[in-house]
């Protein structure tokens, strides 16, 4: 995902990475494990692949 303006003055800010990635979702981004979730719906690739490849979140 580009680096937004308000990301950019978030990372200069020295924000935290929870900080951060509040800012990063907020401006649309999804984590890998949901992109490869996104995948199985559209039938690109299997439950299976995904969690081999990313294992399973932990939800922190």
């Amino acid at each position: 995902m580009p680096v937004t303006p308000g990301l950019r003055q978030g990372i200069v800010q020295g924000l935290n990475a929870i900080e951060i990635e509040s800012l990063a979702r907020a401006a649309g981004m999804m984590t890998l494990f949901e992109s490869g979730c996104q995948a199985i719906e559209q039938g690109l690739t299997s439950l299976e692949e995904v969690v081999r490849v990313l294992g399973i979140p932990h939800g922190d």
